[in-house]
């Protein structure tokens, strides 16, 4: 995930950036929203992905006082440690949490807008399946209730739980070959399959006020997923998970949505996350351990002004991510339509396979569509923006089923038991649909 609160890199990619223009010129291409086909900007990045994997250093202000503050805090960041809402997401130790941005994980505005382009009447983003595959069961038979069929998105972290061989290759398998389906890489997907280890753990980039518990067990859980995608054998899914693109275009009924996994900066980057809106949710970010200037935790919000630049700099009338674990939405005004009119959204989806509120057990997608008047009747909440429907949708898999799956491979003892357990059969405690629906969202 992101590699350090407040980091940019704004200054140092450029030459990223002319690589993957130059190649961008070449043939602007479209996908078809029934099969992947990058364009050769993306192609070309994904190539380089690896070879660029190198490491560059940025703050990490991480202390003994994140766990004291994380123990003093109110229930849903209390919990951290069993609940996890941010679990999948590491650098390999403490030291790497912030420290160690990798050059192939950055993207921006710039590369968004020239990303490749999907076109659909109607999206769902799943961010976060975590593996479950009774969670994708449930997106389908949710997504055969639409009149006109949806383009799945997987933004990232598919794979996370699923660290056995033939559960490995049998989701990579079925995402990797079912019509509207269509993948772009998370921070798991480029650990777990890359050609050599990167020294960064799971790549995600944890905020300092997440437990060094929690960031060293995500670093074991994805050094068991990559063991397991070798013994898998299978070169055909390694070779795709390389060369997923980073972020894409959803042009939903002729209206452009920035997907990406993280933000806009990075693919682990956090300034999405509920805790960096603007303006920010206090007694929420108290709670987290992020939100007093003086602590070495504080985690500087992400100013409003940041998130419209983004969106016009790329084209689009909203962000849909994912990664940070939490939930939210968030609507913004639209200077050129006037002050009554929602401009753009940013939706995050939290987990597709995961809880995301507490006493909950389901979880979340974000739905995008061309049709502003018809409002899902399973909408949690949702805001009519840009042109378009955004809606988070809730995942009601079989809870009984995914446990049993999960147990299986993740017993008591085990570090995703550790982690996890605790938030998937009670929610992350204390997080509610309050702190989800933020700004315009209903």
């Amino acid at each position: 995930m992101c590699c350090g609160a407040g980091w940019s890199w704004r200054g140092t990619s450029s030459l990223l950036w002319e690589q993957l223009n130059a190649a961008a010129k070449a043939r602007p291409s479209r996908v078809d929203s029934a099969r992947q086909k990058p364009r050769e900007a993306w192609e070309y990045l994904a190539r380089r992905r690896h070879a660029l994997h190198k490491p560059t250093h940025c703050t990490n202000r991480r202390t003994a006082q994140t766990d004291a503050l994380q123990q003093a805090a109110p229930d849903f960041r209390r919990r951290t440690a069993q609940t996890a809402p941010r679990e999948h997401d590491t650098a390999k130790s403490t030291s790497h949490r912030m420290a160690s941005c990798p050059l192939s994980y950055r993207l921006g505005a710039r590369a968004l807008r020239a990303a490749q382009t999907v076109q659909c009447q109607t999206l769902y983003a799943v961010g976060g399946l975590y593996g479950n595959m009774h969670a994708l069961s449930a997106i389908r038979e949710r997504a055969a209730q639409e009149l006109t069929p949806p383009t799945l998105i997987f933004n990232g972290d598919f794979n996370f739980f699923n660290c056995e061989p033939s559960w490995w290759h049998d989701l990579n398998r079925d995402i990797m070959r079912s019509p509207r389906h269509i993948a772009t890489a998370g921070n798991v997907e480029v650990e777990s399959s890359a050609i050599a280890p990167s020294g960064l753990g799971c790549g995600c980039g944890y905020p300092a006020y997440v437990s060094t518990g929690v960031v060293e067990r995500s670093d074991r859980i994805v050094a068991a997923l990559r063991a397991a995608a070798a013994a898998a054998a299978a070169p055909e899914l390694l070779g795709w998970l390389r060369a997923l693109p980073l972020a894409l275009v959803a042009e939903v009924g002729g209206r452009r949505v920035g997907i990406v996994h993280g933000d806009v900066e990075s693919l682990a980057g956090w300034g999405l996350g509920v805790e960096a809106m603007s303006p920010p949710d206090a007694p929420l970010r108290a709670a987290l351990g992020c939100g007093d200037p003086a602590s070495q935790q504080y985690l500087p919000p992400t100013p409003r002004e940041t998130a419209l630049g983004w969106m016009e700099e790329a084209e689009v009338v909203g962000l849909v991510c994912t990664h940070t674990c939490l939930p939210h939405g968030q609507a913004y005004r639209d200077s050129r339509g006037g002050a009554a009119e929602w401009g753009r959204a940013v939706f995050n989806n939290g987990s597709a396979g995961m809880p995301n509120f507490e006493g909950q057990r389901f979880g979340l997608i974000t739905r995008v569509s061309a049709d502003l008047h018809a409002v899902p009747p399973d909408s949690l909440y949702g805001v009519a923006a840009g042109g378009l429907r955004f809606d988070a949708l809730p995942v009601h898999y079989d809870h009984d089923g995914w446990m049993a799956q999960f147990e299986a491979v993740w017993p008591a003892g085990s570090d995703a038991h550790a982690s996890y357990h605790a938030r998937l059969v009670r929610g992350p405690g204390g997080f509610t649909r309050r702190h989800a629906a933020r700004e315009g969202v209903s």
